[in-house]
């Protein structure tokens, strides 16, 4: 969200934490498999489709396989402005003339580079990507499924993100904020002398997950970054993709749970 992502700094990572928690990387089977029983359960109680009875709006209750554009359409009034700004994509035609009309389009919506591609439909940070002119908008729309849909967005400047949890019963005129998680982006820092892949691999935390990493800078791992020169390892705030997730409980208030409420409240 544009406003709320700028609103103050992320607090610092707080770099005496160990670097790796013993569960961090569990395999989900694993990790859920204690709440298997418990939502066993509640379905024999309540009906198989207890599941999807979270957020009646959406299909499937937004398990699986909602669309971010539906999603993005449902916001009215004022707090449609919270949005960065987007547009959707058909991928369809000749690859040079789609780019063009959509460089024409995110004009008219306000918005340029840089920006940010993702499939309308995807799954913990699959398909993002920065798009920072023509030429990464073009090998984007190259590696897209044809006749796929994707949506093209404004960039938030921002040095994190927040995953919150809202929540509000059926017929409750407010609800309450349960859970705030803040999501770092790590860095390497170059020396002038160590590799790209060397740096990462002598990092307390990226050495233990490099897996997650390297992949992503293939043509890049024998890049000397300069003394200080910062390399982002994450562009997606998702915890599969190497993102640091930390506890924000504590930055819950009153204002930001009223602040939900008024978006609950643009939504149907």
């Amino acid at each position: 969200m544009r406003d709320l992502a700028v609103v103050q700094p992320m607090p610092p990572l707080d770099a005496d934490a160990p670097a790796l928690s013993a569960f961090e990387f569990w395999p989900a089977p694993v990790f859920y498999a204690p709440l298997m029983p418990l939502i066993g359960w509640l379905m024999l109680r309540h009906g198989v489709t207890a599941p999807l009875a979270a957020n009646p709006g959406l299909p499937a209750s937004g398990l699986v396989g909602e669309s971010k554009s539906e999603v993005f359409s449902a916001f009215t009034g004022p707090q449609r402005e919270l949005l960065a700004s987007w547009i959707v994509v058909e991928r369809t035609g000749s690859i040079e003339w789609q780019a063009r009309d959509i460089e024409r389009r995110m004009t008219e919506a306000g918005f340029g580079y840089p920006a940010v591609a993702k499939p309308d439909i995807g799954c913990r940070g699959a398909g993002v990507r920065p798009l920072h002119n023509r030429l990464d908008l073009i090998d984007y729309l190259w590696a897209f499924p044809r006749d796929g849909r994707l949506v093209i967005q404004q960039m938030v400047r921002a040095d994190g993100e927040a995953g919150i949890f809202y929540v509000r019963r059926p017929g409750d005129r407010r609800g309450r904020i349960i859970s705030l998680t803040l999501k770092y982006f790590p860095h390497v820092f170059g020396d002038g002398q160590a590799t790209l892949e060397q740096l990462i691999r002598a990092d307390k935390r990226a050495g233990r997950i490099a897996h997650l990493y390297l992949p992503r800078f293939e043509g890049r791992r024998a890049y000397v970054p300069g003394c200080g020169e910062a390399v982002r390892l994450v562009f997606a705030g998702n915890h599969c993709r190497g993102a640091i997730f930390r506890n924000g409980n504590h930055l819950i208030s009153e204002a930001l749970e009223r602040r939900f409420d008024a978006i609950a409240d643009s939504i149907e």
